[in-house]
């Protein structure tokens, strides 16, 4: 079996012990796209979905639970979500994706097994996400949220029952001697989603200490409080004004083995060398070329994902350089510009403080609007994967009311308001992709209907949200037909 664990509360990893790296898995939010009949792009990250241990709170969630154990994840109404996947691009893994126990990419009834016929799981790479249920040719359809009980999931209208609700995850290792063990051109420390929330704190922390930049009482403070809320002890002690946060970049920078970026080194003809909704998505742009090499510009430098796309898209040696999110955003906007609310007035349309209500409810997955995504075809073949060497985690979807009750943390803000987005100047984002062999559409999944269509009927309100503008490489906005 495969390990399973979450990392600093954002990261589910699947890791075979004696296998160098891991698939890592993060759910993002995201806006709910319109149900208008119009195929969208695909959207934005708006940060990850928190994650808790279900069993980390075995004496106060729902007795069904602890059954199935895995991770537990607060959402918002008005909020969708996608699934990143993060992998090794020397060893990829075989990866199925279900909600309420109904498989995503066939609409059949999630089983564990690998079967020849009709493909129901995705390789990871070259599949980096996934928005929805694959209901059309080269369309998906969003995953929104919806309480169960009432017949508007994807689980209720398939199978007649809303007995699991949320989301499942089944991971697959490929067969002894088909892949490397280990990265054959570069070894690379294990991934995490952001260098602040690095596996290697402890490390930081002891040197911050032993420099006299920070007191033993604050790193203990700072600890403590990680070791509760499930955070990073180094982002708490930036945030009490502890310690700088080049200070701790610095640290990072050093024990990654990566330069720090200086501002003064940037050549603004290189920023343009990537599209913009690369940069956006991997958070990175380049700040020079030189012959064949790139320098990357990353907030995780260790993102094996980001670097191995912008090689493949590019073609160049990449070399990364560490940079802060502050940093980031003032390269992006020199480069692409940046929206003012004028741009994106109307866009979003009341969704204020919209929630499912203040019952404390589980949730399941509906189907919300039509996405351009493919889902590809296995390039490896069935017999790559073993049956044996597998992981798998239940992802229990709850509302904010139900995260609050049961962790005693007050609900997670959500970025979804037109304010944010235009700070934000987050695209909508599209994937460049070479011509390769997708899987068929389901009919079962086709012939769901949408969230929207349903919720009227049910007396469930729905805040409408409406496309967002997206930016041209000028940073002026292309106004689309509303």
């Amino acid at each position: 079996m495969l390990d399973v664990k979450l990392i600093q509360g954002t990261m589910l990893e699947f890791s075979n012990r004696g296998v160098e790296g891991a698939l890592t898995v993060h759910l993002q939010r995201t806006l709910r796209i319109p149900d208008d009949g119009k195929n969208y792009p695909l959207p934005p990250s708006l940060g990850n979905f928190p994650m808790r241990s279900v069993m980390d709170y075995a004496n106060r969630v729902p007795e069904s639970w602890l059954e199935t154990r895995g991770v537990f994840v607060p959402m918002y109404q008005r909020e969708a979500l996608w699934i990143q996947f993060r992998a090794r691009s020397w060893r990829p893994n075989a990866v199925k994706v279900a909600a309420g126990r109904v498989n995503a990419v066939t609409g059949k009834p999630l089983t564990k097994a690998l079967k020849e016929g009709e493909q129901d799981y995705m390789v990871c790479p070259p599949q980096p996400w996934l928005d929805g249920f694959n209901t059309g040719d080269g369309t998906i359809r969003q995953f929104v949220a919806a309480p169960l009980g009432l017949g508007l999931t994807v689980e209720g209208q398939v199978s007649g029952r809303e007995e699991h609700g949320g989301l499942q995850l089944v991971v697959f290792e490929p067969k002894r001697g088909r892949f490397p063990k280990a990265n054959p051109n570069r070894p690379i420390p294990p991934q995490s989603t952001s260098v602040l929330d690095t596996r290697n704190a402890g490390e930081v922390l002891h040197r911050l200490v032993s420099q006299g930049q920070l007191t033993p009482a604050q790193r203990q403070r700072a600890e403590a409080y990680a070791t509760k809320w499930k955070t990073s002890p180094l982002r708490r002690a930036i945030d009490l004004d502890w310690v700088d946060e080049q200070v701790v970049l610095a640290q990072i920078a050093e024990l990654c083995g990566v330069p720090m970026l200086a501002m003064e080194q940037v050549d603004d003809g290189a920023l343009h060398s990537l599209p913009e909704h690369i940069c956006q998505r991997y958070r990175c742009i380049p700040v020079s070329l030189a012959l064949n090499t790139m320098r990357l510009a990353l907030v995780d430098p260790l993102n094996v994902v980001a670097l191995d796309d912008v090689h493949f898209l590019t073609g160049f040696d990449v070399r990364p350089v560490l940079a802060s999110d502050e940093q980031l955003d003032s390269l992006l906007s020199r480069a692409f510009g940046t929206t003012t609310l004028a741009d994106v007035e109307e866009t979003v349309k009341d969704i204020s403080a919209q929630d499912f209500g203040p019952m404390e409810t589980e949730l399941g997955l509906a189907c919300g609007g039509s996405i351009q995504q493919e889902v590809y075809a296995d390039p490896h073949g069935l017999p790559t994967w073993s049956q044996r060497k597998l992981g798998q985690v239940h992802v229990h979807l709850v509302n904010t009311a139900h995260w609050t009750a049961i962790t005693g943390e007050p609900p997670p803000p959500t970025t979804v308001d037109a304010l944010a987005y235009t700070e934000m100047g987050y695209p909508w984002f599209e994937v460049y992709e070479a011509e390769a062999e997708t899987v068929a559409a389901s009919p079962i999944l086709a012939a769901v209907k949408p969230l929207p269509s349903l919720e009227a009927s049910v007396g469930v309100p729905f805040k409408q949200i409406r496309r967002i503008p997206r930016m041209s490489q000028s940073g002026r906005t292309k106004k689309t037909p509303a």
